[in-house]
């Protein structure tokens, strides 16, 4: 018989927020990946623990792929970048005479 997991079981298996967990399954993105939520009565939802499982192993899979891939050896150091000096996306605010 399988394992059933709550939401935040099953967000601290995959390592996020369960809000972020609960944002993919919303998305379908769970569906996605093989993972099929079932209902409870209560209207609950649960995952079996061997498909949220191989999901983790193919997210830490992606990962390691990404980080071997990356010249700096981050997952995500492309992704992030750096500001060009001096640029930092923000605007000085106007002053009470531009605003109007």
């Amino acid at each position: 018989m399988s394992e059933y997991l709550t939401s935040s079981q099953a967000a601290r298996l995959l390592g996020v927020a369960r809000s972020t967990f609960h944002n993919w399954h919303i998305s379908g993105k769970l569906e996605e990946y093989g993972v099929h939520a079932i209902q409870t009565l209560g209207g609950h939802y649960r995952y079996r623990r061997e498909e949220i499982e191989a999901l983790r192993d193919l997210l830490l899979s992606r990962a390691r792929r990404s980080a071997a891939a990356s010249p700096n050896g981050h997952a995500f150091g492309e992704a992030v970048g750096h500001p060009e000096e001096g640029d930092y996306g923000a605007k000085e605010p106007a002053s009470p005479s531009e605003s109007g």
